[in-house]
């Protein structure tokens, strides 16, 4: 649900790791991942082909919260994401929320250049609250 205050609905912020065969228990050795980095509102998702580290609204419902703490997270870890990207595997940032028409979604400098120091690039993805796109694409004009 978006709230009230126009800003993006149930956020989450994550580390998303991708490729043809993703080993998760490689991807998280890989990135020094212990399982005291595990608790409410922060988790590993995977698939075949892809693997994420994930800030949710249970962790903080603030984007910057989110970006803080994914930051201090992955910094440390700069020359892992290098030779996980030299191995073929796409990284990058996501950032996603629920928004309708005129919601928004409000990165401040300090959390644009934290995440300029990951050599990954970022993502932006929204849902309406309802899951269906709005039939005009132009309407956030209005």
């Amino acid at each position: 649900m978006t709230p009230s205050n126009g800003t993006w609905g149930t956020p989450v912020t994550s580390f998303v790791v991708t490729g043809e065969a993703i080993d998760s228990k490689i991807i998280s050795e890989a990135l020094n991942l212990a399982p005291s980095d595990l608790r409410e509102g922060v988790g590993v998702h995977h698939g075949s082909t892809w693997w994420a580290y994930a800030y949710d609204e249970r962790f903080s419902g603030n984007v910057e919260d989110q970006v803080g703490a994914l930051v201090a997270r992955f910094a440390p870890c700069v020359e892992s994401v290098t030779e996980l990207i030299r191995a073929g595997h796409e990284v990058h940032v996501s950032i996603s929320g629920t928004a309708e028409t005129g919601s928004r979604m409000i990165l401040s400098p300090r959390a644009l250049a934290d995440l300029a120091t990951l050599p990954v690039p970022v993502t932006f993805t929204t849902l309406t609250v309802s899951g269906v796109p709005e039939e005009d694409p132009l309407a956030w004009l209005d």
